[in-house]
C-alpha cells in the first residue's frame, strides 16, 4: 500500500478506516492513543489493561496489519497523513491521553559494541551522520529514525498546548553517548510548564535485563516508577551473535551482542514491555483519562510562548511505500 506523504489540514484530511468500526472516543468514552504499540493483540498489553479500566485505547504501529496482510493506514506511522489526523485529533479533543513508544534503534548505545550494526549518528550530527558515510539503506534508516521523534516532539507539544496528558518513553541517556532525549526538539519540550521526566530500571517491574529507561510526560502520574536495580550480581554465561559462549558478571546478562535462548537478539527482545510494566503504565494513563473533566488552564502556559517545536535540520518525511 501506498503511504501518503503529503501533509493535508483541516477538513481536507479523512480520517483512516478503524477496525471493528468504531474509532476510541465515539460515544463519548475516553479515549488513548498508543503510538509505536507493537502488536496490539497481546492480552498483557496496555490496550487490554486499559479496557479493563474501561478506558478505549487505539494502538497504532506498523506490527498491526489485517486479516489479509494489508498495513491499515492507522498503523502506517510512517505517513505525514496519519500525524496529521492525530493532530487533528488533539485539536478537537478525541484523543485523551497519548503514550509514545518511540523507536529508539537508530539512537542506540548498542551499535557503538562491535560486532555488530553500525552507529548512525553522533553527539555532533545528533540527526544523521553525514550521507557520504551511509550507505543508501542506513540514511533511509536514520531518516525514518529521525522522522519518528521530531513527530513525536510535535504532537506532544500540541497536546501539552491543550493540556492533554502524554508520556514519551525512551532509554536514559548515557553521558557522552547519543540520546533522542538531546535533540533540542525533546530539550524545549522538557521545559515546558508540569512537563517531568522519570528514570527506572526495568528488572524492577519485570523486565529480564536492567533496562535504563527514562519516561517524560504531562500529567500522567508515573512518578512511582522511580525505582533502581537491586538484584544480587553473579555469573551469566550467554552465547554472541557469532556463537561464542561468553561470561559476564552482573545483575543481569547483557543486552548488547547477546543471543538469547530461542535465537532472538536480546535488544529486540527487550524492546518489548513487560506485562507487569504495561499494567502500571496502564493505571497510570486511565487515572490521566479520568482526571481530565477538569478544563484546562491556558495559564498554566507561559505567557507569549508558541507551543509548537520547529522542526530541526528540515528532515522530510519517509518517502511513499510502492
Amino acid at each position: 500500500m501506498a503511504a501518503d506523504s503529503s501533509s493535508p489540514s483541516g477538513s481536507q484530511f479523512s480520517r483512516p478506516p478503524i477496525p471493528q468500526a468504531r474509532h476510541p472516543g465515539d460515544g463519548g468514552t475516553p479515549a488513548a492513543y498508543h503510538l509505536f504499540s507493537g502488536r496490539a493483540d497481546r492480552v498483557d498489553g496496555i490496550q487490554s489493561f486499559l479496557k479493563q479500566s474501561g478506558v478505549h485505547c487505539l494502538d497504532m504501529d506498523i506490527a498491526n496489519v489485517g486479516a489479509d496482510g494489508e498495513l491499515k493506514e492507522h498503523n502506517d506511522l510512517a505517513s505525514d497523513h496519519l500525524w496529521e489526523i492525530i493532530l487533528g485529533d488533539i485539536r478537537t479533543g478525541r484523543v485523551k491521553a497519548l503514550w509514545f513508544g518511540t523507536p529508539c534503534t537508530t539512537f542506540s548505545r548498542a551499535r557503538e559494541v562491535r560486532p555488530g550494526p553500525p552507529p548512525l549518528r553522533n553527539l555532533h550530527h545528533p540527526y544523521a551522520l553525514p550521507k557520504s558515510s551511509l550507505t543508501l539503506q542506513q540514511h533511509e534508516q536514520v531518516r525514518l529514525g529521525t522522522f519518528y521523534a521530531l513527530k513525536t516532539a510535535e504532537v506532544a507539544t500540541a497536546a501539552h498546548s491543550r493540556g492533554i496528558p502524554f508520556a514519551i518513553e525512551n532509554p536514559e541517556p548515557w553521558e557522552g553517548h547519543i540520546s533522542m532525549w538531546l535533540l533540542p526538539e525533546f530539550m524545549a519540550l522538557a521545559s515546558l510548564p508540569g512537563v517531568q521526566t522519570v528514570n527506572f530500571d526495568q528488572c524492577t517491574i519485570g523486565a529480564e535485563t536492567t533496562k535504563p529507561t527514562r519516561v517524560l510526560y504531562f500529567k500522567v502520574p508515573l512518578d512511582s516508577l522511580h525505582k533502581r536495580c537491586q538484584h544480587p550480581k553473579r555469573w551469566w554465561e550467554y552465547q554472541d551473535f557469532s556463537g561464542k559462549s561468553q561470561r559476564r558478571w552482573g545483575a543481569h546478562p547483557p543486552l548488547a551482542r547477546r543471543v538469547r535462548e530461542d535465537g532472538t537478539p536480546a535488544t529486540a527482545a527487550a524492546a518489548v514491555y513487560p506485562g507487569e510494566l504495561n499494567r502500571a503504565l496502564a493505571d497510570a494513563l486511565a487515572e490521566a483519562v479520568g482526571t481530565l473533566a477538569t478544563p484546562h488552564d491556558p495559564s498554566d502556559q507561559v505567557p507569549g510562548r508558541t507551543p509548537v517545536i520547529p522542526v530541526s535540520a528540515n528532515v522530510e518525511g519517509p518517502k511513499p511505500r510502492t
